[in-house]
């Protein structure tokens, strides 16, 4: 593919400002990029897998210019090979002022630096592509609602097509940019066995729109008292002693989990 150097190209709104790498979570994997592919001068049909197009993981109304890892392309393509059915990707690079203008998006999102994608297949459930992708050693995964999974690899080198060797930078520690945690509400602070105990789960650090929510209670012999989905927990203990709620968020993502001791039921 025809790159050209970021020092060239026609940015006058500034939708190509990226943050200094020496604010994100790790300066040597957020640096700025060195090189575009300028989406104007090159055919969106052009292959970039035996299955997928130029134009599947970067358009042009997200930014004239845009880029890609090789790499992860490659994934995508095993994942489609593995499953045999069309893949979908529903987003794949980002400019960052197109980035900044999706609600609650990350400052740091992957999808700036080409190595992040969102994707579905029609006939395979999102959890079983998150598997796939974990499987192919992916950095980061989450579950969507609207029926998406996100993966990243940015552990992965930047793509030397489009970023330098960075130069006087050090690696910081890596966290999860996604937290989760269990508030308790009504019932939570005086629980009693035969009445209703209500938590609600919390998150942040999603990107992409409302993460898949997933909760299940834990009675004192480790049998499932109660599950469902959504941010609202709510189940009436039977029993008495200690019970455990556990919150997955996102699909692995983000987990979260409480300890409610339950008295013995009130007397009539």
């Amino acid at each position: 593919m025809p790159v050209v150097p970021a020092s060239g190209i026609s940015d006058p709104g500034g939708e190509y400002e990226y943050g200094d790498p020496a604010a994100s979570p790790d300066p040597l994997a957020y640096q700025e990029p060195d090189r575009y592919v300028d989406l104007l001068a090159v055919d969106g049909g052009f292959d970039l897998a035996p299955h997928f197009a130029l134009d599947e993981f970067m358009q042009s109304w997200k930014g004239r210019y845009g880029l890609t890892s090789p790499a992860v392309v490659e994934l995508m393509e095993t994942i489609r090979t593995w499953r045999g059915e069309p893949l979908y990707v529903t987003s794949g690079y980002r400019s960052p002022a197109y980035n900044a203008a999706q609600p609650g998006a990350a400052t740091w999102s992957r999808h700036l630096y080409g190595d992040a994608v969102d994707f579905y297949m029609a006939g395979t459930g999102i959890g079983e592509l998150e598997d796939d992708c974990v499987a192919l050693g992916a950095d980061y995964t989450a579950l969507y609602d609207d029926g998406h999974v996100h993966c990243d690899w940015r552990d992965l080198p930047l793509e030397p097509g489009f970023f330098d060797p960075a130069t006087g930078l050090a690696p910081f520690e890596r966290r999860s940019p996604s937290a989760a945690s269990l508030a308790p509400g009504r019932g939570a602070g005086d629980a009693r066995a035969g009445d209703p105990v209500s938590y609600r789960v919390l998150h942040a650090g999603f990107d992409e729109g409302a993460p898949r929510v997933e909760w299940r209670v834990l009675d004192p012999g480790g049998a499932v008292a109660a599950a469902g989905e959504g941010l609202s927990v709510l189940f009436v203990p039977e029993v008495p002693g200690p019970h455990r709620i556990e919150a997955r968020v996102g699909g692995r993502a983000a987990f979260a989990e409480a300890t409610v001791d339950v008295a013995p039921s009130r007397s009539r």
